[in-house]
């Protein structure tokens, strides 16, 4: 399968293009009719005229949704051919990150073009409401997108200064200026979804520092229905396991914490973390949809017997494959 990717330094396009230039996570799909309001709205740094620059990157050709939005007329039809678009995952920055006040980070959707029109170099990712965060207006599309491929959209961003709860929204405009997106209708916007902290996120399970002294580590191999006892790295029997891979609800899997273990994401794509980031990563008994976890990504978690460790995704689907290392406590 053929994998394009690209990384290139846009400006913002003239008001002649946008007359508003001043500006999840699961498989599941999300819909919101209105695009929420900013909890803190500040004015943007392109409201005030500052020229900033981005990075918009990669562009890959297979198969392949995530709602929200702003009410729009609906996909867009352009000589014959339907625009249509649907989500596939967030790459970086999943719902409710925490991020200190003024720290820049890149926000990447993967879309894939649903519709029949192919994406040419006179469209654009525009964005259309909430709360902007310092980004460009508008990014054109570097190359053809043909209906069936993937689109991967990066764009740069700085948080707020004030915490608080952060949404922006945006949506893919045509040649001919028409607004479309994802969702059933193929009128919702994709968005970016944050929270602004005053310090380094908080753990629902705090535990003391210690010094770092490996319990237990090896490889652990998940199928469905199966599950691992992470403090003593062997397939666990049933009420000694810690994680399990379960089947989702209507279709796909994920990784469950058991028994009163907990797990969290701690890096996308970076590789391993520290035992000291793990105790600062923010942890829950809460499930991780398989779909939403690639090679490379980085989890922590907290064993039925308290101790701390990590795990990295080396393969996805089922079985699911991890390097873990589990700690002393």
């Amino acid at each position: 399968m053929l994998v394009r990717r690209v990384s290139i330094t846009l400006l913002c396009l003239s008001a002649g293009l946008y007359a508003g230039c001043s500006g999840h996570r699961t498989p599941s799909e999300r819909t919101h009719e209105t695009p929420l309001a900013s909890t803190n709205p500040q004015p943007s740094p392109l409201s005030q005229g500052t020229g900033v620059t981005s990075t918009a990157t990669g562009w890959s050709a297979s198969l392949g949704t995530k709602e929200s939005g702003t009410p729009s007329p609906g996909p867009t039809l352009t000589a014959g051919c339907t625009d249509r678009a649907s989500f596939i995952q967030d790459v970086t920055v999943r719902d409710g990150t925490p991020f200190l006040p003024r720290e820049k980070f890149v926000k990447i959707w993967r879309v894939l073009n649903a519709g029949t029109c192919t994406w040419t170099e006179q469209y654009a990712i525009r964005f259309v409401g909430g709360d902007q965060m310092e980004a460009l207006d508008t990014i054109p599309v570097p190359f053809s997108v043909p209906p069936g491929s993937e689109l991967e959209i990066a764009i740069d961003m700085v948080t707020p200064e004030i915490p608080g709860e952060y949404r922006g929204f945006w949506k893919l405009v045509s040649d001919r200026g028409s607004f479309f997106g994802i969702g059933p209708g193929g009128n919702a916007s994709f968005w970016v979804d944050i929270n602004v902290v005053t310090e380094g996120p908080p753990t629902l399970t705090p535990v003391a520092m210690s010094t770092a002294v490996i319990e237990v580590q090896g490889v652990l191999t998940l199928g469905l229905g199966t599950g691992f006892d992470l403090d003593t790295g062997v397939p666990g029997p049933a009420g000694e396991d810690d994680l399990r891979q379960e089947a989702a609800e209507g279709s796909g899997s994920v990784l469950a914490p058991v028994n009163g273990a907990t797990i969290g994401v701690a890096s996308q794509g970076a590789g391993s973390v520290t035992r000291e980031g793990c105790v600062m990563s923010l942890l829950s008994e809460s499930a991780l949809p398989l779909s939403g976890l690639l090679v490379g990504d980085a989890l922590c978690y907290r064993t039925n017997r308290g101790r701390i460790g990590t795990l990295t995704i080396t393969a996805t689907g089922d079985p699911l494959a991890a390097d873990f290392i589990t700690w002393s406590p």
